[in-house]
């Protein structure tokens, strides 16, 4: 069966980025070989329906997080293959096929990601190892020095990314799975509400056997980039500390969970950036405390894949 594409987009705020996402896409000479079903996830005032030519479209009633806003998307996709897609980000050439290429070249890639630039053209980190004590700590300084376009661990991450490989993530920002991989593993774990749930994703993706994939002939402009923005809001903030616990309760043991916790707990005060957020920050305290560790557990083992390992 020929590739088909379904490129899930996935719509939330003002409808500038999108349009611009739509008409490039109008542009490609490969559109025989995708749809386009636009996700609109609950943005006041809605999507402006006059600029859906050619385009499924989707609208929730709330803003239901990402994770499942692209399940809603799948849900009702054609495709041999789902393209996720964040709505800031811009292309100029064929960035599908060179993806397409790496799933044809190896049966068992079950999610690979492109080269992400930032505006200025510079490398965004878009790849890494699962979150860790130590990898997240590595992380953080690769996302410190991609702030500044400089420093050691962001200059070797961009030397890294020079050539196609194996690694344990890709950002849903843009990310093409295969279908039956999608369906096999159950797709976005719809409790991650933003942050953390592509990198789930792509964790129980290899828990089946399946690889995850870079490949840096493909690339895309990415406007957004890490966590720019979600430092100061305090709803992006919870959200993220949210998706971090959830991934180390289901992936991660006892000592690495109560341990993130502690850190959390002890560098919070420090995080709060100003003192009209400190019910946010109670908010956010309250969170890191009382998150179940035993119930996302038993969760995992009520869901778990007769493939896992």
């Amino acid at each position: 069966m020929e590739p088909f594409v379904s490129i899930i987009l996935i719509h939330y705020g003002a409808p500038g980025s999108t349009e611009e996402v739509l008409h490039a896409f109008e542009k490609t000479r490969f559109r025989d070989t995708y749809e386009i079903i636009l996700v609109d996830n609950g943005s006041d005032p809605p999507f402006p329906a006059n600029h859906l030519r050619d385009v499924h479209h989707l609208r929730l009633p709330v803003n239901c997080g990402y994770a499942t806003a692209c399940n809603r998307g799948a849900s009702i996709a054609r495709g041999t293959h789902f393209l996720f897609l964040n709505n800031d980000i811009s292309f100029s050439h064929d960035f599908i096929h060179p993806l397409l290429r790496v799933c044809r070249e190896d049966s068992r890639v079950g999610a690979v990601g492109p080269m992400l630039t930032y505006a200025d053209g510079m490398f965004q980190p878009s790849w890494g190892r699962d979150p860790g004590l130590l990898a997240e700590y590595m992380e953080r300084r690769v996302q410190q020095g991609a702030r500044k376009r400089n420093g050691r661990a962001y200059r070797a991450r961009t030397r890294s990314s020079a050539r196609a490989r194996e690694v344990d993530w890709v950002t849903g920002a843009a990310m093409l799975v295969p279908r039956p991989v999608f369906e096999m593993v159950g797709g976005f774990d719809e409790e991650f509400f933003f942050y953390f749930e592509d990198v789930d994703l792509c964790r129980r993706i290899r828990n089946v056997g399946y690889r995850v994939r870079f490949e840096p002939t493909a690339c895309l402009t990415h406007f957004g980039g890490g966590s720019q923005g979600g430092e100061t809001d305090p709803a992006l903030r919870k959200a993220y500390r949210a998706g971090q616990l959830r991934f180390y309760a289901l992936h991660r043991g006892l000592v690495s969970f109560l341990l993130l916790k502690l850190y959390l707990l002890c560098t919070l005060p420090r995080e709060r950036p100003h003192e009209d957020q400190l019910s946010a920050s109670h908010s956010l305290h309250d969170l890191v405390l009382s998150f179940p560790f035993r119930t996302v557990r038993k969760e995992k083992r009520r869901c778990r894949s007769p493939m896992d390992s």
